[in-house]
């Protein structure tokens, strides 16, 4: 499952460039009928589950739905986001790995009432979904990524938006390599 950022903070063509690494990164998934499936959450203030897990999306379904999710803008509410990936797991296969991409371009915004980063990952790992943060920017702190995931490895920076795009085999590789949960086709289109 991808949680792309939406937040204010994220400029609207920021935005299109993780749309962009998501895309460039699903076509070394095995996502097809009876395969890999993909859901997407975007998030800024609010979240919006996007792309539910469907037994029938092809790879090329998946391009026109990223293609339409929108921005959301607003304060940056990673808690909730990731408290709505839950609930989409809750209704996902058994028995099959579940794994939690989420991007961050900043800070998770201090609201009252709402979960810290490790809180809400925590509920994940409880649940069996393991986690990855693409880190982007200098923000959040590296310290308080590596306290949210099960080993340090699983937090992938990237110093702007421009550098992503460059790393995609590098992430495609990684995280089968520290999850061991995904299987990696390499498919070109």
């Amino acid at each position: 499952m991808f949680v792309i950022d939406s937040s204010s903070d994220v400029p609207f063509r920021e935005y299109g460039t993780q749309k962009a690494f998501v895309r460039s990164l699903t076509k070394y998934l095995n996502v097809q009928p009876g395969q890999s499936r993909v859901a997407l959450v975007t998030y800024g203030s609010r979240a919006m589950p996007f792309v539910r897990f469907d037994s029938s999306r092809t790879i090329v379904r998946f391009f026109s739905d990223l293609t339409r999710a929108p921005y959301l803008g607003g304060g940056r509410r990673v808690d909730i986001a990731l408290g709505i990936a839950m609930r989409i797991f809750g209704n996902a296969r058994e028995n099959v790995p579940k794994v939690v991409l989420l991007f961050m371009a900043g800070k998770q915004s201090r609201v009252t009432g709402a979960l810290s980063l490790r809180d809400s990952v925590r509920q994940l790992h409880q649940q069996g979904v393991g986690t990855f943060i693409f880190r982007i920017g200098s923000q959040p702190e590296i310290r308080e990524l590596h306290s949210a995931v099960d080993r340090p490895e699983n937090v992938i920076s990237f110093t702007n938006f421009a550098a992503m795009d460059a790393r995609v085999p590098y992430v495609a590789r990684h995280i089968p390599f520290y999850s061991g949960k995904l299987t990696v086709s390499f498919l070109f289109f």
